[in-house]
C-alpha cells in the first residue's frame, strides 16, 4: 500500500501482477479531515494530519474505510486507496458540513448516506468507521445497513492482589511476580464497550454512558477489588477475570435499553489487555 498521497496525486502504476493470493484480502484505510459549518475546506499537503483542512475552527475527524475483496488482476489490489481518499474527502466531508448544521442527524445516519451513494464506486467495501473523537466511534457495515457499531471508552481506578490462597508465597511469586506482594498495587484501568445498536437511534449515547458509569464505573472506581467488591472474593482479579466480569454485568441493562453487548477490552496498562468474548459476533 503507498503512502497517503493528496487526492489530486496519480497513484503510480505497478508492475506485472503478482501470482499470489488469489482468494479473500482486506484492505483498511484512514483519512483524516476537518469539517466546518462556516469555513470552506482547503486542500492540504500535511494529510497525515487532515486534509481538507480548515483555516478557522473545525471539527476534527477520522474515518476508516475497509475494503475486502479478491485482488484486481493488473494491479494487486483490492481497491486503489486514492479512490478512497476522493470518495471521504468529497462525499463524507460534504454530508458531515450538512450535518454540522442539522439538528437531530446522527452519525450513523451520515454513514448510512454516505454508503447508500456510493453506487458501483466502493464495490469492495465492507465498513467504515467514523471516530467523532480519541474516545468514541460510529462504525457501519455494508452488510447490515440498519445497524451502527458503537464504540465508547471509559476509565476507571483500582487496587488489586494477584494471590491465590490455594498457592504458598513461593508458588504465587512464581506465578504472578511483584503482581503478588502483600500490599498490592493498583491501575488506571481503560474499559472499551462496543454495542449494536439500531441506526434509529432509539440507543444513544448518553444511555450507553449512564449504563457503563452506573453499572462499573461506580462499582470498581477507587476501590480494592479483593476487599470491597464481591465479584473478586473468590475470583482472581486478573485483567481477564475483570473483562469478563465487566461484560457479565454490562450484556442485560445494554439489552434492556435496546443495544446489543458485542465485546468488551478492559488495558491494565499500555501494553496488556483483554477482550471478551475473544470473537465477537459481527
Amino acid at each position: 500500500m503507498a503512502d497517503e498521497a493528496p487526492i489530486n496525486t496519480q497513484p503510480e502504476r505497478c508492475g506485472p501482477a503478482s501470482t499470489h493470493g488469489s482468494g479473500t484480502c482486506a484492505l483498511s484505510r484512514t483519512v483524516r479531515f476537518e469539517v466546518s459549518a462556516v469555513h470552506e475546506p482547503t486542500v492540504a499537503t500535511n494529510t497525515h494530519s487532515a486534509n481538507p483542512m480548515c483555516d478557522g475552527i473545525g471539527a476534527w475527524f477520522e474515518a476508516t474505510v475497509r475494503c475486502c475483496g479478491a485482488l484486481e488482476k493488473h494491479t494487486g489490489m483490492v481497491q486503489d486507496i486514492h479512490d478512497i481518499d476522493t470518495l471521504v474527502r468529497t462525499h463524507l466531508v460534504h454530508l458531515l458540513r450538512q450535518a454540522l448544521t442539522t439538528p437531530g442527524t446522527s452519525p450513523g445516519n451520515v454513514l448510512q448516506t454516505f454508503v447508500k451513494h456510493l453506487g458501483p464506486e466502493a464495490p469492495a467495501l465492507e465498513s467504515i468507521k467514523l471516530c467523532l473523537n480519541p474516545r468514541r466511534s460510529v462504525t457501519l457495515h455494508s452488510a447490515t445497513m440498519h445497524t451502527i457499531l458503537l464504540t465508547h471508552q471509559y476509565q476507571f481506578a483500582a487496587s488489586h492482589r494477584l494471590h491465590n490462597p490455594a498457592l504458598d508465597q513461593a508458588q504465587n511469586e512464581a506465578a504472578f511476580g511483584k503482581c503478588s506482594r502483600e500490599s498490592g498495587h493498583g491501575h488506571n484501568y481503560w474499559i472499551e464497550v462496543d454495542v449494536v445498536a439500531p441506526i434509529d437511534g432509539c440507543f444513544t449515547r448518553s444511555m450507553m454512558d449512564t449504563i457503563v458509569e452506573e453499572t462499573v464505573i461506580d462499582r470498581f472506581d477507587h476501590r480494592n477489588l479483593d476487599v470491597d467488591c464481591e465479584e473478586f472474593q473468590n475470583t482472581l482479579s486478573t485483567v481477564e477475570h475483570i473483562t469478563i466480569v465487566c461484560h457479565d454485568l454490562l450484556v442485560n441493562p445494554i439489552a434492556r435499553a435496546g443495544g446489543t453487548l458485542r465485546q468488551v477490552r478492559v488495558w491494565e496498562s499500555q501494553r496488556t489487555w483483554a477482550s471478551y468474548p475473544a470473537e465477537p459476533a459481527p
